[in-house]
């Protein structure tokens, strides 16, 4: 037998399936969509989901957790990347460098891998890279990175490829909403870590959370 489509929610559940022999796993973004398919007897024609995202290989999703993991382990404020190809190789980048402040804005780079010997980018499924997990402190001044927002940088390598992963804290910070204690250290809202997935033109197709990706890894 072979591996047929299935239909996940936002948090990573398995809320469906197709019957179609394809490998193929789906992310339904609306909620409500989502629970009707969740109460579909036998198979869901995967014609009528409107709200579907069809999401990278498990290798691709697993690597977003690597990178993810590589970058906190690293103190969380330098980059990590990977690229992974088509037939399932996975290569790995150099960790970045530490990031700089100019004139009140952050950078913090890293550089994609080299494609490997005889491919082009054409053979990669998906580029992967992070941002910072850390919030960066300069005088009174933070730097609060998400992977919810691609950098200038980010929108001209994503042109590359098909389909990009930015992995990080998922959602932006608001104005004030990082305050400083007395003693100078920080009081920051907390935010969910995971993967914000884009296409080629830097549009953003779905996010999901590091226990959403897990659970579908394990289904």
């Amino acid at each position: 037998m072979g591996v047929e489509t299935d239909f996940y929610n936002l948090k990573g559940k398995k809320i469906g399936t197709d019957g179609v022999d394809n490998g193929v796993k789906v992310v339904v973004t609306d909620s409500k969509e989502a629970r009707s398919i969740s109460k579909t007897k036998g198979n869901v024609d995967a014609s009528g989901v409107k709200s579907g995202v069809t999401i990278p290989s498990d290798t691709a999703l697993q690597e977003s957790l690597n990178v993810l993991d590589r970058t906190v382990k690293n103190g969380g404020l330098k980059e990590e990347s990977s690229l992974v190809m088509k037939d399932g190789t996975v290569v790995k980048g150099e960790t970045g460098s530490m990031p700089t402040i100019e004139n009140g804005v952050q950078t913090a780079e890293t550089s994609l891998p080299s494609l490997p010997e005889g491919t082009t980018t054409s053979d990669v499924e998906v580029s992967i890279h992070s941002h910072p997990t850390v919030v960066q402190q300069v005088g009174e001044q933070v730097f609060p990175q998400s992977a919810s927002t691609p950098s200038p940088t980010d929108n001209n390598t994503f042109k590359q490829f098909g389909t990009n992963i930015i992995v990080g804290p998922l959602g932006t910070l608001k104005p004030g909403s990082v305050t400083a204690n007395p003693d100078g250290s920080l009081n920051i809202p907390s935010r969910a870590t995971g993967a914000a997935i884009y296409d080629s033109n830097s549009t953003p197709k779905v996010e999901l959370e590091k226990k959403a990706i897990e659970n579908i890894l394990k289904n």
